[in-house]
């Protein structure tokens, strides 16, 4: 094959075995790579809790990771989520992905249950299951300087039993949200250090280059990435301050909709001048804070401030910090802190933020009562309605009240409260690549279910989301029919991408938790933050279920969000219950 390494690495932590298994060429044509092929390994944990010893840790780099397309080395890591249930899903970006490939695997599977901590040492094709009882190889934010050599840690959290920990990788990035961490402590497995010094095989050099060539071309002419105020030279900066504007920034626990105590260039302050980034990335859309250390994503920096009532950048961008070297999402600890705040009726204390996550940590104090999450928290306390999630994942930073395709986007999307399932906003928020709406249900459905098919075929290739905004499938097929030799077009890409996002449907349904999809009550009762010219209402409910309706008929669920196996059939998604 070409393109594809055709092997995938199996590891049983309990029994300390290895073994490289060729699933049929057929397979990987049908799901790709990356978060298409990490769901079909998936499917031998139907129904299976996260911490049983037969659910597996999937980690499968995109298909472009290790080659030279730009933009396009991310790994998806997915297993059932201890947060909420469902399938649980991260996207690590760094150098992952490109060393597993070039190790010559296509993915990694990780059974089993180890009774002391064990780490998996992956030297190209030679891969040993090694003991890691110095917990401090648990913690994050200690890259490996050796060329090629990648690590991805469950990090402390994990092994607290924090519900919404997360794995790190390189140099304390956090991967992504969807509590799968409580899946590596439960197989005690502590790391995957990964050496890779292999080459990806290639059907025809000239045309990648020329692939590549066409998609740097998109990314340098794209005001969102490049432009004079994009993420290249804005970083997370300009998102705020656009959703600031756009009276789309939640804060007070999504009670209003723009923050009075913050100005988003507060964070250019925060920041270095030089900007980094994912190897081959041409944005460079991360910085580095004074210290030293990558800056947060827009998300974050927005819930550690804005959502909690918090002006202090500097104390944000410590909080943050402290929850990579753990492990901790922020997203969901900010959240878990903003419920408590509505709870309780007040403004947790700026000065007290750091020491209240070393208290979730340890699990003492009133840090204890947020270790699994605000939905837990809330329904502790007969509060539901106080939890700004869904599915039981909290809300990322973008308020739905100002944009209908998002808050459709949110309740439909098969891992709970997250905009990278579908990324919709674009069309709202951005402008790109046609303006739409942003109060309007009208055509939102079909955008929303064409969205998430082409995210599911980003995810498989391995390509960041940021390009969504600037480059379409149909220059990824370009590069796929490249390095494949395989005829490919961007509408077969969004056919596989249907694929793989169905399957992930029938798995939510394996585990119980798929079916009626619905947003936090708040949103349909409470207006956002009126701009200069314009109010932010309550989202229409008629209107929203409307568009709900439409969306499951056009994605082949039935009336109460449940899929067929008949239509998976269609689709070509075996299933064997």
């Amino acid at each position: 094959m070409k393109g594809w390494n055709g092997r995938v690495l199996e590891i049983d932590l309990g029994a300390r075995t290895t073994r490289v298994v060729t699933p049929p060429h057929s397979i990987f044509e049908k799901f790709i790579g990356g978060r298409g092929l990490a769901a079909f390994f998936l499917r031998r944990g139907a129904g299976l809790a996260f911490d049983d010893p037969a659910m597996p840790i999937c980690i499968f780099p995109g298909f472009f990771a290790g080659t030279d397309v730009p933009s396009a080395g991310y790994t998806s890591i997915l297993c059932r989520s201890a947060l909420t249930g469902t399938i649980g899903d991260v996207r690590a970006g760094g150098g992952l992905g490109g060393a597993i490939r070039r190790a010559g695997y296509d993915g990694i599977v990780v059974t089993g249950g180890s009774p002391s901590p064990v780490g998996v040492e992956v030297d190209n094709l030679n891969a040993t299951v090694v003991d890691a009882t110095d917990f401090e190889a648990a913690r994050c934010g200690h890259a490996d300087d050796e060329p090629g050599v990648c690590i991805l840690a469950a990090g402390e959290a994990a092994f607290r039993q924090i519900r919404f920990s997360t794995p790190v990788v390189d140099d304390g990035c956090i991967t992504g949200r969807g509590g799968i961490g409580p899946a590596f402590a439960a197989k005690n497995f502590v790391f995957l250090r990964v050496r890779g010094t292999g080459t990806i095989p290639v059907a025809d050099e000239s045309l990648l280059r020329q692939a590549t060539a066409d998609i740097r071309r998109l990314i340098d002419a794209s005001p969102v990435l490049t432009g004079a105020r994009g993420l290249s030279r804005a970083g997370a900066a300009g998102i705020i301050e656009l959703l600031q504007a756009r009276r789309m920034l939640p804060t007070s626990n999504f009670r209003r909709t723009a923050f009075d105590g913050f100005n988003g260039r507060m964070t250019a302050q925060a920041e270095a001048e030089d900007p980094s980034g994912c190897p081959g990335c041409p944005v460079r859309c991360q910085r580095n804070t004074r210290s030293g250390r990558p800056t947060p994503g827009f998300d974050a920096l927005a819930h550690f401030t804005a959502l909690i009532d918090n002006p202090s950048v500097g104390i944000a961008l410590q909080c943050i910090a402290f929850c990579a070297e753990t492990g901790i999402d922020p997203l969901c600890a900010a959240s878990a802190i903003a419920c408590l705040s509505e709870m309780e009726g007040r403004t947790i204390d700026r000065s007290a933020l750091l020491d209240l996550l070393c208290d979730l940590l340890a699990g003492r104090n009133q840090g204890a009562q947020l270790r699994d999450g605000s939905f837990a928290l809330a329904a502790c306390h007969g509060q539901r309605e106080l939890s700004m999630s869904v599915k039981g994942l909290d809300l990322p930073a973008i308020d739905p009240r100002g944009a209908a395709g998002l808050a459709l986007g949110y309740a439909v999307s098969s891992v709970g409260g997250c905009w990278q399932r579908s990324i919709p906003f674009g069309y709202e928020l951005f402008r790109k690549p046609v303006p739409l709406d942003r109060f309007s249900f009208s055509a939102k459905a079909r955008l929303v279910k064409t969205c998430e098919d082409a995210v599911a075929a980003f995810d498989a290739l391995g390509v960041c989301h940021h390009m969504f905004f600037a480059v379409s499938l149909d220059e990824y097929a370009a590069a796929f029919h490249a390095l494949t030799g395989l005829p490919m077009t961007g509408a077969d890409l969004a056919t596989a991408g249907e694929r793989i996002d169905y399957g992930e449907r029938l798995l939510n349904d394996s585990f119980g938790v798929a079916g009626e999809d619905d947003l936090p009550a708040r949103f349909f009762s409470e207006s956002g933050t009126a701009g200069v010219g314009f109010d932010v209402p309550p989202i229409d409910r008629d209107a929203f279920l409307r568009a709900r309706a439409l969306y499951y008929q056009l994605r082949g669920l039935d009336e109460n969000g449940w899929p067929s196996v008949d239509v998976a059939d269609i689709l070509g998604v075996e299933w064997n219950d």
